[in-house]
């Protein structure tokens, strides 16, 4: 099990959730598990958009560059990393996303008529970084790389990941740690009953967004906490038959 995945509170209203699918080993999930959360907390500037954006690329970098120096020469982990800050204040709430690699964030928010059933409605938070997405596949082309047919041996499957030491030896790297950010303000009329779920692509390998979604709002109607919803959705994609690892954390938004 390569996977990790935790949720904390970095600050008065101020919770950090992360699913890191670990590649090659689980060296680099284990460190941004245990270091990721503590470098956004030191690169905090305030809790606007600018500055959360700032905190969260910064520290996918400073992480990055500390793990690659912390581990010896021949250790090749990587790692996806999918982040969410949920920001509460007063009668506001937002949620800020970061993410590298093929981990995602979905949001399931109240909304009458939604894709769900009459009261959710699903939107994805974060974008799949995959080598044969035309953006990435430019990228790494650009930087001198190759994309070739997994299916014949050769190839990776993530675009972007921490660790991988062996693509970021060029300039620009190969595989990046650089995540792409988005935030969501949610307003008060989507928030009954809300969730972000994150998950590792063990999970979105069988279910669709809305499936995974309907899952966790069952577990979650049958009086299952968030820890205990999450935890079956999980055996669902392995009953279903992923073959991968899995992880995935929910994230209350009410």
């Amino acid at each position: 099990m390569e996977d990790r995945a935790l949720a904390c509170a970095l600050a008065p209203g101020l919770l950090y959730a992360a699913v890191f699918d670990g590649h090659v080993g689980d060296a680099a999930a284990e460190y941004c598990a245990q270091e990721l959360h503590r470098t956004v907390r030191s690169r905090l500037g305030g809790t606007n958009d600018d500055a959360l954006e700032a905190a969260l690329e910064g520290a996918f970098e400073s992480t990055n560059a500390a793990f690659l120096a912390a581990t010896a020469p021949d250790e090749v982990a990587g790692t996806t990393a999918c982040v969410l800050l949920r920001v509460s204040h007063a009668d506001t709430l937002s949620v800020h996303a970061a993410n590298a690699g093929d981990s995602r964030a979905v949001l399931c928010l109240a909304h009458a008529g939604g894709a769900v059933s009459g009261t959710h409605a699903v939107e994805q938070l974060t974008r799949d970084h995959k080598p044969d997405d035309p953006d990435e596949t430019t990228r790494i082309e650009a930087a001198g790389g190759s994309i070739w047919d997994m299916e014949d041996g050769c190839g990776g499957r993530v675009a972007r990941s921490l660790g991988d030491r062996m693509f970021k030896s060029t300039e620009p790297p190969l595989v990046p740690c650089a995540p792409t950010t988005t935030s969501r303000a949610i307003s008060a009329a989507e928030r009954q009953g809300a969730f972000a779920l994150l998950a590792s692509d063990g999970v979105w390998e069988v279910f669709s967004n809305e499936r995974a979604c309907m899952l966790v709002i069952g577990a979650l109607a049958e009086g299952r906490s968030a820890h205990d919803a999450a935890e079956a959705l999980c055996e669902a994609a392995l009953a279903k038959g992923s073959d991968d690892n899995v992880a995935a954390v929910v994230v209350m938004l009410s």
